[in-house]
């Protein structure tokens, strides 16, 4: 029986770490209000979640105890809203939802903003970094077009309109090969710049 509850009890908190808004029914006839209530606070869901347990529930005409969800919910945001907690929720770019209490927002807010602050320092050099793979690529394929160009001038001897045709189309593309390096370039030192003020940011701000 002990084991059993523990698999139940298990199941629930993946069921409420992932999000998912489905109770079965031995979940919703089985259910310790309070801990899904603090389970929810400490993930800094929306209180207003216990009302898709309600209409879950109701197939199995099983009511949630709002009061002991409520209770846990309160114990489960003074977990929550810490100023640690707040970097950490800042730092994966995830959203708050403002359930924190007066008392304790401020320092939540505080630790989030920091947090907040390396994510978007990350963000701007992960993008920086994919444009360069997404040019690099480009360069390939480009490179390789250019070659097949070359070669087919070759097999074309004599051919002067044919000739003249798969030149014009190899200076665009060396046209572009050079606007591509260009980019290349600048968007290296881009990169080197945005990692060095990630690392910056997040240094300061994690202490």
């Amino acid at each position: 029986m002990r084991s059993n509850l523990y698999s139940f009890a298990f199941a629930l908190l993946l069921l409420l770490i992932n999000g998912c808004s489905v109770m079965t029914e031995s979940e919703c006839r089985m259910a310790d209000w309070h801990t899904v209530g603090f389970e929810d606070g400490t993930q800094g869901y929306l209180s207003s979640r216990i009302g898709v347990y309600r209409k879950d529930c109701s197939d199995y005409s099983v009511v949630p105890d709002l009061e002991a969800y409520q209770a846990g919910y309160q114990l489960g945001l003074q977990r929550y809203c810490t100023e640690s907690r707040g970097y950490a929720e800042g730092e994966q770019g995830k959203q708050y939802k403002g359930v924190c209490p007066g008392s304790l927002e401020t320092r939540f807010l505080s630790g989030y903003q920091r947090g907040y602050n390396v994510y978007q320092a990350r963000q701007r050099w992960y993008a920086i970094k994919q444009r360069l793979s997404a040019l690099r690529q480009d360069l390939n394929s480009l490179r390789t077009e250019l070659s097949a160009k070359e070669h087919e001038l070759i097999e074309q001897g004599d051919h002067i309109q044919k000739r003249s045709e798969l030149m014009d189309s190899m200076n665009r593309l060396r046209a572009r090969e050079f606007q591509i390096q260009s980019e290349l370039f600048r968007l290296q030192s881009d990169a080197r710049w945005a990692k060095e003020e990630y690392e910056i940011i997040r240094l300061r701000n994690s202490r």
